[in-house]
């Protein structure tokens, strides 16, 4: 159910409502919106996740609307979950509006901590210039230009990792040159070759989102934007700001200026390039993405792999190992595999998670343990959940043929014992046939794994004529069936009188010979 109110001048999904793709969401409350989005906290069961919902009956012409959506759809599926772009959960269609869900990441934008702070530390403008510069240099090796960086864009979390959050205009590297339609790109952030470019051709290049990165670095050590204007003119004076702030490195302020320069063969060719100068001179800052690997249900003993990512928002290269805590783990370095080696050097590693959980003695439950990575300036326990299933039920009877006898006029009594042969608990039933009239308790049993437990079946007297009477049971556990073949057998009492004095006969029949 969906029910909408009004914020400001447009409507918005109420807390409480629910949209609906492959899972349902539940929206907690909306964070915010741009021109062509808003975008909502939602849960899922456990998860909590960004809901951007696109509405292609608003102010903006559809056509666009829809080139938004596919742009961004595009580029998620090529990047995949990377540690500082959330990766794509699902997308789906609801009447004229359009759902995107991603992971969502809890924090502050960058222009909120502009606006907290005025202008930022030279550690954050460096911390946040490298992750964002890895964050695009691995969008660039997918194949795609983002060309609409700005600090709206950017989501720092508590663990001041800055994450690019919004993919809605990139642009295919492959394709050489694209028109930049002007809904694409914002005013104080795009180089000057896309100012003379807008609304027709440009030729797409790495450069252009270096600049872009420049620009916003730029305005995170000044407090203000960067003027087009300024940057047009000659000599450095929009570099002004800059040289004012004395105390920054003038690392830093090298590394902007190069991003900005007015001619694109001046800038740094690559992200990759402008990414190491800016870690000149910088300690390592070792972060580990995610924060917890959690899978499950899984069943005992099936291999199940999860991945880490260690990697550097400080300088130098960082080197340590990654350690498991539990015998049925095992770590691998995905750049170092065939060395079967759990040593890293590098400012981005992934790390394989191999676990093989172990049988639990109480059937199924949770099984706990961690990672521990260690570089040469930090440590951190990344926790291992895995929910372990007990293997399924299965029941056996002891016997698979039910044989019940009785006399005329005398009720009888059958055990049918049965056994668990699984983990898992499981309930299981006795079906006797129609026109049996048979008792049978207890109507259902609960039996633990290994343990075995007694059905009692009662045949009360004269509910069943002299003869033979046969039909087909059955024990039943979950959906699964056993079948059993029953026969009960009434005898006429004085047959049976006859039957009981032969029987005895033949017990004492060796014992005589023995006499003799």
């Amino acid at each position: 159910m969906q029910r909408r109110v009004r914020q400001g001048l447009e409507l918005v999904l109420a807390g409480g409502s629910e949209v609906s793709g492959a899972r349902t969401y539940i929206i907690e409350r909306h964070l915010g919106s741009g021109a062509f989005s808003g975008v909502y906290l939602a849960t899922s069961g456990r998860l909590r996740l960004a809901v951007k919902e696109y509405n292609l009956h608003g102010p903006v012409p559809p056509e666009q609307v829809e080139d938004v959506i596919a742009r961004e759809l595009t580029a998620l599926r090529a990047v995949g979950d990377h540690e500082m772009i959330p990766g794509l959960v699902e997308h789906f269609r609801e009447g004229h509006y359009v759902y995107v869900v991603r992971r969502y990441v809890e924090g502050d934008t960058l222009a909120d901590l502009l606006f907290l702070q005025g202008v930022l530390t030279g550690y954050q403008i460096t911390q946040f210039g490298i992750g964002m510069g890895m964050a695009l240099d691995h969008l660039h090796r997918q194949g795609y230009l983002l060309v609409d960086l700005k600090p709206d864009n950017v989501i720092v979390d508590h663990s001041q990792v800055p994450h690019i959050v919004d993919l809605g205009s990139v642009l295919a590297l492959e394709a050489g040159v694209e028109e930049i339609e002007n809904f694409l790109v914002t005013e104080g952030y795009y180089a000057p070759e896309l100012a003379a470019a807008k609304g027709g051709l440009a030729e797409v290049h790495p450069v252009l989102d270096v600049f872009a990165l420049g620009a916003v670095l730029y305005e995170l050590a000044t407090g203000r934007r960067l003027e087009l204007r300024a940057v047009n003119e000659l000599g450095r004076r929009h570099l002004e700001p800059l040289f004012a702030r004395q105390e920054l490195p003038h690392t830093i302020v090298g590394v902007i200026g190069r991003a900005l320069s007015r001619d694109p063969g001046r800038r740094y060719g690559s992200l990759a390039e402008m990414v190491e100068e800016l870690r000149e001179g910088v300690a390592p800052c070792m972060e580990i993405y995610p924060s917890a690997i959690e899978a499950g249900p899984v069943a005992a003993g099936e291999m199940v792999t999860g991945r880490l990512v260690a990697y550097n928002l400080g300088g130098e290269v960082l080197m340590g190992e990654v350690t498991p805590s539990a015998p049925w783990m095992d770590v691998r370095i995905s750049s170092r595999a065939e060395l079967h080696t759990n040593r890293f050097r590098g400012n981005r590693e992934e790390v394989m998670v191999r676990c093989k959980p172990p049988m639990l003695a109480r059937g199924s439950g949770r099984v706990e343990a961690y990672v521990q990575v260690e570089s040469q300036t930090a440590a951190a326990r990344v926790p291992v959940r895995l929910e372990v299933e007990a293997e399924p039920g299965a029941v056996e009877p002891e016997e698979e043929r039910i044989v019940l006898r009785a006399t005329e006029g005398e009720g009888a009594r059958k055990d049918v014992w049965v056994r668990n042969m699984g983990e898992g608990e499981v309930e299981c039933r006795l079906l006797l046939p129609e026109g049996l009239p048979l008792e049978v308790r207890p109507p259902m049993l609960r039996l633990g794994g290994g343990r075995e437990g007694c059905f009692h079946l009662d045949l009360r007297a004269g509910r069943l004529p002299v003869g033979g009477h046969v039909g087909t049971a059955f024990l039943q556990f979950g959906a699964l069936r056993v079948s059993l073949e029953m026969e009960v057998t009434v005898e006429a009492a004085r047959q049976a009188l006859g039957m009981r004095l032969w029987r005895r006969l033949r017990r004492r029949q060796p014992r005589d010979r023995d006499e003799h």
